[in-house]
């Protein structure tokens, strides 16, 4: 379950004119203009590179909405949400011929009403002398089934930024229409992302009574009419988990390499941003094109450290081998022309990780990080949260509230233990000081919607390597990183908790008194109308429960429970693919939650 390179396919094949995707030097090219809308210029921007585009014939690719010079010699290529005001666009184009022929791709499936609207525009359009008409120069007309932000091969967001106080509402009840509108876009992305990766009969799972659950029944009526028409067998859960049900997971301090470049760093879209040497730099970071990348973004951060140290180590015992006998043989020689830029690239890459571990180390240095995720441990002693939470703490005042908020939200607190951990909170006087009780305020408010949340049910078996201590310290100081790190000690790996990994795993396994039996079960197979009588389809058995999942989060996601999913079913058959309605850092998530108390 590959969902970028789905993804990725499906815009070449696009870019192919719907041909297969082919290039070659010999092969010739066909010209063309890319015209793109917002939501699909951000899609777009971390899947394909400018190199690809141009190697596929895109010589200028530019925005909808923006004045067009005409070039009547080229294919212009649109893709784009399928609205009222992209469709109207696209027929004044056509209308003007301001591209030799037009090629209409929507991001997600049509509505009927657009694409009428669509076809009244270009009947409608005047004649032009020595022009062809507006609808002959309209070549094709697709859904793509791309609206979604594929940044690994399993893991995707929908764009849908800052949706909490949207879906809590004023006093934590949203207004229908609201819960409506989110539920619609969440079901169309997800749509999206079902038919990229060929799930075409999936099992939709989410808990009665909340967003999710809207979003669910949505996105399954959608799934069987699909079905209907094209059938399949492919057939993954998708899991739909409401954001509100676990609050404190986004505020966690992780303990994995890019959870922390994500946390510490300024890190958008796989690519992150530091100060290296009184320099401001900027790096991608991405997972299928960086090989130490893919190996190490989800392990602890101290063996990431170790890790560079020694790869960077081998590459230049490597490299001074083949240098000290590129003067002799001819044999010799052949192997040093040929190794030794690559070995170069590589030792490049290398450099560049150890550049961006030194700038995570200086922050998780002076904010003491490892403290607060050791705090954050429902097992962490009262005074030690409360140590961390006093003016003579390292840590901002942000490391200070999400603290607080995890105590105070992941359950088993009441409002007496809550009121004494919120009076020992303090920092120095300030613009800090008046934003520790502008969040304090808001975590009292999440409270309340975290006690709404049902209670959790049974576990699922714990997986030894989410629960194991990594008792980890750097003792070299082969570089400025690992050095750093041996300032630090261990971090704690502390995922088996999630309700994300819990409830997917109950899931999975069809455990009864859990989620299982709970949770609404909609199968694309069986129509809506079989579920809105009391006589519904009784769930799937063990036997029958999917192998692969789509796992989603109606609201914030975060880099730890994608990472805690991947790693809690990395043994065995199944594989779980994770997305959610935007992929928030910790400290915009921490800005959602204090907008609930404003």
């Amino acid at each position: 379950m590959d969902i970028r390179k789905q993804q990725k396919q499906a815009i070449l094949k696009m870019l192919a004119l719907n041909e297969d995707d082919e290039t070659s030097a010999e092969a010739p090219i066909d010209w063309k203009v890319l015209i793109l809308d917002e939501p699909c210029r951000e899609l777009l921007a971390p899947l394909v590179s400018v190199n690809e585009l141009r190697a596929r014939g895109v010589t200028l690719h530019a925005p909808i909405e923006s004045p067009r010079d005409a070039l009547g010699d080229v294919a212009a290529v649109y893709l784009c949400r399928p609205s009222a005001a992209n469709a109207a666009i696209i027929a004044r184009d056509a209308a003007q011929a301001l591209y030799g022929a037009l090629h209409c791709n929507w991001s997600r499936r049509a509505e009927r009403k657009v694409l009428e609207g669509f076809a009244r525009e270009l009947a409608a359009a005047p004649p032009r002398e020595g022009l062809p008409a507006a609808e002959d120069l309209v070549r094709s007309v697709w859904d793509r089934h791309v609206d979604f932000v594929a940044l690994e091969p399993r893991l995707f967001h929908l764009r849908l930024q800052r949706r909490l106080k949207e879906v809590c509402g004023a006093g934590l009840a949203a207004p229908e229409r609201v819960l409506e509108e989110v539920a619609e876009e969440v079901a169309a992305g997800l749509f999206c992302a079902c038919a990229a990766v060929g799930a075409a009969a999936p099992v939709v799972r989410a808990r009665p009574g909340g967003c999710a659950a809207r979003a669910a029944a949505k996105l399954h009526a959608r799934l069987h009419d699909e079905w209907r028409r094209r059938g399949g067998a492919a057939r993954p859960l998708v899991v739909l988990l409401d954001r509100a049900d676990d609050l404190a997971a986004p505020l966690r301090h992780a303990e994995t390499y890019q959870a922390l470049v994500d946390d510490v760093l300024d890190h958008r879209g796989g690519r992150a941003t530091f100060v290296d040497n009184d320099a401001s730099r900027t790096v991608d970071l991405r997972v299928d094109e960086d090989a130490f990348y893919a190996q190490h973004a989800a392990r602890s951060f101290p063996d990431v450290i170790d890790a560079s140290a020694d790869a960077l180590a081998q590459l230049r015992a490597r490299e001074n081998a083949l240098r000290a006998r590129g003067g002799g043989e001819a044999d010799g020689l052949a192997e040093t022309v040929g190794e030794l830029p690559r070995l170069l690239e590589r030792k490049k890459r290398l450099e560049l990780h150890t550049a961006v571990l030194g700038a995570v180390m200086k922050q998780v240095v002076a904010r003491e990080v490892p403290r607060y995720a050791e705090a954050e441990e429902p097992r962490a002693a009262a005074a030690d949260v409360e140590g961390l939470l006093g003016d003579g703490a390292k840590g901002t005042v942000d490391d200070k509230l999400r603290l607080l908020g995890v105590a105070g939200l992941q359950g088993g607190l009441d409002d007496d233990a809550f009121a004494a951990l919120a009076a020992a909170a303090g920092c120095a006087e300030g613009p800090d000081r008046a934003r520790l009780a502008r969040g304090v305020a808001a975590i009292g408010e999440a409270r309340k919607l975290a006690a709404a949340a049902p209670a959790p049910v049974a576990e699922a078996a714990d997986d030894e390597g989410l629960a194991s201590v990594l008792a980890k310290a750097q003792a070299g100081a082969k570089t400025v990183a690992a050095a750093a790190a041996s300032k630090v000690g261990s971090l704690l790996s502390r995922a088996s908790a999630l309700q994300a990994v819990r409830a997917v795993g109950n899931l999975f396994e069809a455990r009864p008194g859990t989620e299982h039996d709970t949770w609404l079960e909609l199968d694309a197979k069986v129509g809506p109308a079989a579920y809105a009588t009391d006589a519904a389809p009784p769930k799937l058995p063990a036997a029958e429960t999917p192998l692969d999942a789509i796992v989603f989060h109606v609201g914030a996601g975060s880099y730890l429970e994608h990472h805690a999913l991947q790693r809690a079913f990395a043994e065995g058959p199944r594989t779980v693919c994770y997305g959610a309605a935007d992929l928030a850092d910790p400290t915009a998530f921490l800005e959602e939650i204090m907008e609930l108390g404003a």
